[in-house]
């Protein structure tokens, strides 16, 4: 009989599947379980693993360019010569790098390991954004867990300098914002520049299951919301005036939006109307996709998806609808995308790429319409593109790979 482990709870209710996180043990399953409040459900039986892809639906190839451990972000810098450098984030605490159009590196050159990173579970190195300027602007911006609190767990937002080539000096790394978790799942940890220069950064429920204590409808707690700040100044973060509830009696001022419950995955597009994207995970049945929207209320807890979860929990504020969503007969936990801009895909331009970490499936939404591609024996755990358009995809299990045209 093979060992199962526990997946990162960022995917829905606590999931136990075989094969992933083989570091994680039952010792974990275990205390997981126990910090599930009365009401949370009970696990289900551990799914079958990813069906193998189906010859001729995905539309497009994957192409391996790198293998990495346990993916979380992907950044994509364009340097002097006008070629492409990826930035990895390894769960455990390392960031790496890899030139997509190279030769496939046997071990990807390591840029900077944070020693004081907790990574079990969901918890970890989990965002990374370069500065719009990079590389003449060296900063990068990470979001990780530390240990530390009444519950044993922060998440700190961080900058750090990261050359075009050649590891990072450790003595760059500073502190921008720090706060406490309630519980070591729903960390969320994704971050992106927009095209107004301000860093978004997507911030988990706080964990255990359904929210029990509330936070996400709370615009006076950090918890479940997406804040915008801006990084790029001489003092740690300023609060942009124009932030939605700035002058609203109670609120966090660097609250973008709220009610989400784990987003994970946010993009802008490069085209269109630069709008940004994003999944946030679902609970017992439902995954979604939402578009930012200043003030957004998305509704978690009070709904999963566009149903009702806690109707009684409502915020003041309307909900808005997300764009597309899927039930847990189709996938258990959404990995957020890109709108797929490379002219080396054109059947694909204006689309929005994302997937189910626990099923494989890839989806395509555009115009009103998701698509389900079916499934690509992959466990999808974060996009990214480049200034080119090119797409790439992480496989938690450790490849990485680029979308290009179908065979």
């Amino acid at each position: 009989m093979q060992a199962v482990n526990v997946l990162p709870e960022r995917w829905g209710p606590v999931v136990l599947r075989v094969g992933v996180l083989a570091a994680v043990g039952a010792g974990l399953a275990a205390w997981v379980l126990q910090q599930q409040p009365p009401d949370s459900p009970v696990p289900p039986d551990p799914p079958d693993p990813p069906d193998p892809p189906v010859e001729g639906r995905l539309p497009f190839a994957l192409k391996p360019i790198a293998t990495v451990k346990s993916p979380t972000a992907i950044a994509a810098g364009k340097l002097s010569d006008g070629t492409v450098a990826l930035f990895i984030t390894e769960q455990a605490g390392r960031i790496v790098t890899v030139r997509p159009d190279a030769p496939m590196p046997t071990d990807p050159a390591l840029v900077l390991v944070i020693p004081e990173v907790v990574s079990d579970g969901e918890t970890g190195l989990l965002g990374l954004a370069l500065s719009p300027g990079w590389p003449a602007d060296r900063r990068a911006f990470l979001n990780y867990t530390v240990a530390q609190g009444s519950t044993g767990l922060s998440t700190i937002l961080a900058r750090v300098e990261i050359p075009p080539s050649g590891p990072a000096d450790p003595a760059t790394l500073h502190e921008i914002l720090r706060f406490e978790q309630p519980y070591r799942n729903h960390n969320s940890g994704s971050l992106a520049f927009g095209p107004d220069g301000l860093l978004y950064m997507g911030v988990g429920d706080g964990g255990s299951g359904g929210d029990p204590q509330g936070h996400a409808q709370n615009l006076g707690d950090w918890l479940g919301s997406i804040l915008r700040i801006d990084v790029l100044g001489d003092v740690p973060y300023r609060v942009p005036e124009d932030n939605p509830f700035v002058h609203r009696s109670g609120a966090l001022p660097e609250i973008w939006a709220y009610g989400v419950r784990n987003p994970w995955g946010m993009h802008f597009d490069r085209g269109g109307d630069h709008a940004l994207w994003f999944a946030d995970v679902g609970q017992d049945t439902w995954e979604e996709i939402d578009r930012g929207v200043p003030g957004a209320n998305y509704g978690w807890n009070v709904r999963e998806g566009g149903h009702p979860f806690r109707p009684t929990a409502a915020g003041t504020d309307p909900l808005v609808e997300p764009l597309a969503e899927y039930d847990h007969s189709v996938g258990i936990s959404v990995t957020g995308g890109v709108v797929c801009r490379d002219p080396a895909l054109p059947g694909l331009a204006g689309t929005y790429l994302y997937a189910d970490f626990g099923t494989g499936v890839f989806f395509g939404y555009r115009e009103g319409t998701s698509t389900n591609y079916g499934p690509s024996g992959l466990h999808p755990s974060t996009f990214a593109d480049d200034d080119a358009g090119h797409v790439y995809v992480a496989d938690y299990a450790g490849p990485v790979y680029r979308l290009t045209g179908a065979p």
